[in-house]
């Protein structure tokens, strides 16, 4: 008893280690933490190439059964290569009871399948005899075990991420979709309130109560995941308008601003998705940059002396071009409306201080709050 659970101990220290670290593997024996040469999709293909010390040593897909560098894990296939058959390592892209697998050309790549107890099946793009087959076609018609994949070729593409995706929901049969780059249009309104950065020098709106105001905005984002289907970047470039008023009193002189501006803005957030079946909470938080196309600000002076009332108009500047920095969080929700399209709704909080080269001279001012924004993927 004592050896059958000694030598299970040993095969899980094994196994644990040979997942994480890399390694090379025969018919009969497998080196674990051996150091291996990334060399590139194309050459790690044809050859496996193990550091030694000052020496290095190759093998060839005939030699060895499979390697691994770099988490990525290339095996060893006889695939017909120029009419004729031979041994390449091709990247194993998923693992289970249909197995992907990918092989880099000097012309482009080409992805095969493999079914346990099966041949292995090369899914070109398209089927070079007619040009008519696609590799959704021969999908179809080779996975038949799991009721979902109808849906799921529906927003598969042909590239490592979209098919290794495809092929893990497949082996568990999943309802949910995996996660592809997605493209859409965003809308929100927002309520605002610009402030004077404390690096500013202009001391003239320091004291500024400045009213709080709605802001619109438009735009069009793009989400790429990064990490599995739960982290993604989100990317949007949004344009906004702000129009907005302050006053001050100082004995009896009344300081009035009226500014109106249009803003271009690119936030870039990670994005953090908890998947269910229809409704997904995320949570994203990030950095964004700003622009003022446009930016018409005018501060007026009122004087009160008797029956006399003078206002004048301050001379000051204003940063051209206007540049801001800043950061963005936010959490909300995406229902799925298909397997391709959803809906979603976030909260948002943004924070955008300006960027002026003189500090001195320029009236500086920032934005901050918070916003409501829904939006559609395509």
């Amino acid at each position: 008893m004592n050896r059958i659970i000694l030598t299970l101990l040993i095969a899980f220290t094994a196994l644990l280690v040979s997942a994480q670290s890399d390694y090379y593997k025969t018919d009969s024996t497998i080196l674990i933490g051996a150091k291996i040469i990334d060399q590139g999709a194309y050459l790690n293909a044809r050859e496996c190439i193990v550091e030694r010390g000052n020496q290095k040593v190759t093998f060839t897909p005939y030699e060895i059964t499979e390697y691994k560098t770099r988490g990525k894990v290339y095996v060893s296939k006889e695939i017909e290569k120029n009419g004729e058959q031979k041994r390449f390592f091709l990247e194993r892209l998923a693992d289970g009871e249909v197995s992907l697998y990918y092989f880099r050309t000097r012309g482009g790549y080409t992805f095969y399948f493999q079914e346990k107890g099966s041949e292995l099946t090369a899914l070109p793009r398209r089927v070079e005899t007619n040009g008519k087959k696609t590799y959704k076609e021969i999908l179809d018609q080779n996975l038949e075990e799991c009721s979902y994949t109808s849906q799921h070729l529906r927003i598969v593409r042909y590239n490592k991420r979209a098919l290794s995706g495809f092929f893990n929901k497949y082996n568990s049969c999943s309802p949910v979709p995996f996660s592809v780059t997605r493209y859409g249009l965003i809308a929100g309104y927002g309520n605002f309130v610009h402030s004077i950065p404390g690096y500013s020098k202009e001391n003239l709106l320091r004291e500024f109560n400045f009213r709080k105001h709605p802001q619109f905005s438009v735009g069009a984002f793009t989400d790429k995941p990064l990490y599995r289907d739960a982290v993604s970047l989100y990317v949007a470039l949004v344009l906004s308008e702000h129009s907005v008023s302050g006053f001050d009193r100082v004995n009896d002189t009344d300081l009035d601003i009226l500014t109106n501006s249009v803003n271009l803005q690119l936030p870039m957030m990670i994005r953090y998705r908890v998947y269910t079946h229809a409704l997904t909470p995320f949570i994203s938080a990030g950095g964004i940059i700003g622009y003022d196309l446009y930016n018409n600000t005018r501060i007026f002076q009122t004087h009160f002396e008797q029956d006399v009332i003078t206002t004048n108009k301050v001379q000051f500047n204003v940063p051209d071009p206007n540049l801001f920095l800043g950061f963005s969080a936010g959490a909300g929700m995406e229902y799925r409306l298909n397997f391709r399209n959803r809906i979603s709704i976030e909260i948002q909080y943004l924070n955008m201080l300006p960027l002026g080269k003189n500090r001195y001279k320029n009236i500086l001012l920032g934005r901050s709050g918070f916003q409501l924004l829904t939006g559609i993927n395509f």
